[in-house]
């Protein structure tokens, strides 16, 4: 990952679910998985609130605390 991309993306789950809901509901495909998280591409996202009501393992209380454009 270069400097740039890693400026851009943001870690929204520390740990690495195997069937991410997110990842594939997100209508921009902002949400992206590395090796050990779930991230999300902050020039991607809308802050539409799927990734947020879809997700059963950090849902809202994670995201509560994220900046991701007003989420």
């Amino acid at each position: 990952m270069s400097t740039r991309e890693a400026a851009t993306n943001k870690t929204i789950c520390p740990h690495f679910c195997r069937d991410c809901f997110a990842l594939r509901a997100c209508p921009m495909h902002a949400i992206s998985a590395n090796s050990d998280s779930i991230e999300v591409n902050l020039n991607l996202c809308i802050a539409c609130g799927i990734c947020k009501t879809i997700c059963v393992a950090w849902g809202y209380k994670a995201l509560e605390k994220c900046r991701l454009k007003g989420l």
